[in-house]
């Protein structure tokens, strides 16, 4: 007899179980098209490879979802190749049994015919025999189990117990105010997570454009953002607009080349005349930047952790509501 799958219906091989659901092409097209699922969400959350500083919960659960979808995909595999070897094993022991049939069938063959060889006179056995036919044993009648498959049994489907309404308990005033405070506090949620991906996502484009911390972003720019080619053709033309100002301030003239190096008028560096004041103005210039270095630090730190130095009336919370709502508050659990 044949078998079939359960489930999708498509032939399988005989030393298949008969409560097979799917064939191996349909459980392989299957972990496949999960694979490919789990990839492209992984891909529109960043990839495998996104940034740390970028990583949330959504790129988290979408790598698990590709990790799980991979493992499940090697392991159909490997059954697959699995299920081939045995097919393969069962098929040689099929052809081993159908040599050895033949030849006892031959052998039984010849001995009839020498013993029958010296007489026409058919024996009681000529018909019995020329009734048998070769044939597996799996092939003879009644020796497996019926053409039709048992189905595999299906899932039973539990109703639902009716629950009993509940009756509220406690002040209504009370549940009012708490559903407010709720509702308040899922829209601050909101807010400061609309806030934290505007921030985060302002840094990157400042430090991919190269844009200073006072360049200012229009409030409809992240509800529409431009496309890259855009951004970029503008970008050139706002640095074209300012040599153009510039050269016109200079009245068309070419810049000014930097002087030449004293060191290329001395023969040796004992010749080197260097200037009276020439180590007090190196001086000030590295503390200048180190203060310009510390100021660039402090302002860093102060857009996530601002709030904790505020100091001033309660009237203030307008002021540094943003800042509050910017800052990073994991810091404060650390």
């Amino acid at each position: 007899p044949k078998r079939v799958a359960t489930k999708c219906g498509h032939p399988l091989h005989p030393s298949a179980s008969p409560h097979t659901p799917n064939c191996p092409a349909c459980t392989l097209a299957t972990a496949k098209s999960r694979l490919e699922t789990a990839q492209e969400l992984l891909l529109l959350n960043g990839g495998l490879e996104r940034p740390w500083n970028l990583r949330d919960a959504a790129w988290n659960r979408a790598r698990l979802k590709y990790n799980i979808a991979n493992r499940r995909m090697e392991d159909a595999r490997k059954r697959d190749q699995l299920r081939w070897e045995r097919e393969q094993t069962w098929d040689e022991a099929r052809l081993r049994t159908d040599a050895v049939r033949v030849d006892e069938a031959w052998d039984s063959n010849v001995a009839s015919d020498v013993s029958t060889c010296g007489t026409t006179t058919p024996s009681p056995d000529e018909p019995r025999r020329a009734s048998l036919t070769y044939g597996t044993w799996w092939e003879r009648p009644g020796a497996l189990a019926p053409d039709r498959a048992p189905l595999t049994p299906q899932r039973l489907k539990r109703k639902r117990r009716s629950k009993a309404p509940v009756k509220p308990k406690g002040s209504p005033t009370m549940r009012r105010i708490i559903r407010s405070l709720r509702v308040a506090i899922a829209a601050t949620e909101a807010e400061k997570q609309a806030l934290q991906e505007r921030y985060r996502t302002e840094t990157v484009v400042r430090h991919k454009w190269r844009l200073d911390d006072e360049t200012p972003f229009p409030a409809d720019f992240w509800a529409s953002p431009v496309s890259n080619v855009i951004a970029r053709r503008t970008h050139r033309y706002l640095q074209d607009e300012k040599r153009k100002i510039e050269r016109r301030a200079r009245g068309n003239k070419l810049r000014q080349r930097p002087p030449r190096s004293s060191l290329s008028h001395c023969e040796s560096a004992e010749a080197l005349r260097s200037d009276e004041d020439l180590e007090e103005k190196i001086k000030l210039r590295e503390e200048a930047e180190e203060q310009e270095r510390l100021e660039r630090k402090a302002r860093k730190v102060g857009a996530e952790v601002g709030y904790l130095y505020f100091v001033g009336e309660i009237d203030g919370l307008d002021q540094w509501k943003e800042d509050y709502l910017r800052s990073n508050h994991n810091l404060v659990s650390r």
